[in-house]
């Protein structure tokens, strides 16, 4: 079974990385990525231009860069999730002063659990900030994101995650995903 899941995932990683490729030779400008970033809800409007670079740097072949940007960014973005779900976003320390809570902890919203799906959530927790997972965000947050890590097939998957992501609350992709998710399957040559 491990065999075959690592066969499988070696597929997927090819398939990903050709589609990558092809994209870069394509090019994208930054004027290209305005319909996931502008008006976007879950975006503060101030950080729509730094969203929009970051998914420049990485549609532009400089993934190891774009994390530095949109992994913190991404935090942001769950921590004003959290905040729209109902729940704070800060707590008290035994000093009484207050302070930001965790990504982990965020990720542990109970509100944001009831807004989010599971498969959601633990994806970006996985990817972002557990230890035994991939743990982009901690290891870029410390300073110690290695650029082979950085232009992983993780972090490839990481940008196509939050591209994803991002076009649920597009007004722009939103209706155009709809509209593909009604459409008939094409049909596999047998």
């Amino acid at each position: 079974v491990h065999y075959v899941a690592q066969q499988r995932e070696h597929g997927e990683s090819i398939a990903l990385r050709i589609a990558y490729q092809s994209l870069k030779s394509l090019g994208v400008s930054r004027d290209d990525l305005d319909f996931l970033v502008n008006d976007n809800p879950i975006i503060p409007e101030n950080r729509a231009p730094i969203m929009a670079e970051g998914l420049f740097m990485g549609l532009s072949g400089n993934l190891y860069a774009a994390m530095h940007i949109l992994l913190p960014q991404t935090e942001h973005i769950f921590r004003n999730l959290v905040k729209m779900c109902g729940d704070t976003v800060t707590f008290l320390k035994p000093d009484g002063t207050e302070d930001i809570k965790l990504l982990s902890q965020l990720f542990k919203s109970e509100k944001l659990h009831e807004c989010y799906s599971e498969d959601v959530i633990f994806t970006f927790q996985s990817i972002m900030d557990v230890p035994i997972g991939e743990n982009l965000r901690n290891l870029t947050a410390h300073g110690i994101l290695e650029p082979h890590m950085g232009n992983s097939i993780k972090s490839l998957c990481f940008l196509c995650l939050l591209i994803k992501f991002l076009s649920w609350y597009s007004p722009v992709a939103l209706p155009i995903m709809k509209k593909l998710s009604e459409q008939d399957p094409p049909q596999v040559p047998e």
